[in-house]
């Protein structure tokens, strides 16, 4: 009972290390903004964790450094609530070192809280338009690292099909005309200066041979617009 309170009471102290409504995030300074991308219309075999996250944040290096997080799911509709989770930078002159430590902790366990998978939605994904919010967002952040990972097959299935061959062959063969169909429904701003990571992990050669089509288009289509794009094996995330 007593370590319950003594949690409850640490959690209290802590208050204001997200972020808060009293301040809003962009008169706040941050280093990294970053957006986590977890689908949930796959039964995916890799997870981001919130320690793997961590560990990319920086924060470990220096404990000062302002981090943001948006964590956002691929789902059967557009209107998903995203979840934000941010330490802005601090003044290592004038900041507590264990008031830091503890809030950096605070933060790991609203990562995981928030990257808690719910049910696997079956009957659609709406992959790219997810994505593209993500990356309009990081486009206006004015963080000097801005990066994006997504845990997805990226086997988009809504206005159009990747599971059809046919239509997935056109990622190939016709990959302007296949971009501008996806901008249409949602436009892409300037993605300079954003790295992006594909983690997947395929469970067959058949399924490695979809997965690489379609993150091969993507890739193509990102980095036409600025942006760096990384397809990543799974190692080191779990």
């Amino acid at each position: 009972m007593k370590t319950t309170i003594k949690l409850f009471l640490s959690i209290l102290l802590l208050g204001g290390i997200g972020c808060s409504k009293d301040t809003t995030t962009e008169k706040q300074s941050f280093d990294l903004d970053m957006v986590i991308i977890v689908d949930r219309t796959d039964s995916l075999r890799v997870h981001p964790t919130a320690g793997s996250v961590m560990r990319l944040t920086g924060l470990k290096e220096n404990r000062w450094t302002g981090v943001r997080i948006y964590v956002s799911y691929i789902s059967n509709v557009d209107m998903t609530v995203d979840r934000e989770i941010c330490l802005p930078r601090e003044n290592p002159v004038l900041g507590n070192p264990q008031k830091r430590d503890a809030q950096a902790q605070h933060m790991l366990i609203d990562l995981a809280l928030a990257m808690k998978l719910g049910d696997t939605i079956t009957d659609h994904s709406i992959v790219y338009r997810t994505m593209a919010r993500g990356l309009n967002r990081l486009s206006k952040s004015t963080s000097p690292k801005k990066l994006m990972l997504v845990y997805s097959d990226l086997m988009k299935h809504s206005s159009l099909n990747f599971y059809d061959t046919a239509t997935r062959n056109l990622l190939d063969t016709h990959p302007a005309q296949v971009a501008t169909i996806f901008e249409q429904s949602l436009p892409l701003e300037k993605l300079n200066d954003i790295e992006i990571r594909f983690i997947y992990s395929p469970a067959s050669y058949k399924a490695n041979a979809s997965y690489m089509q379609v993150a091969k288009f993507f890739e193509y289509l990102f980095e036409s617009k600025g942006a760096h794009v990384e397809l990543q094996a799974p190692f080191g995330f779990n």
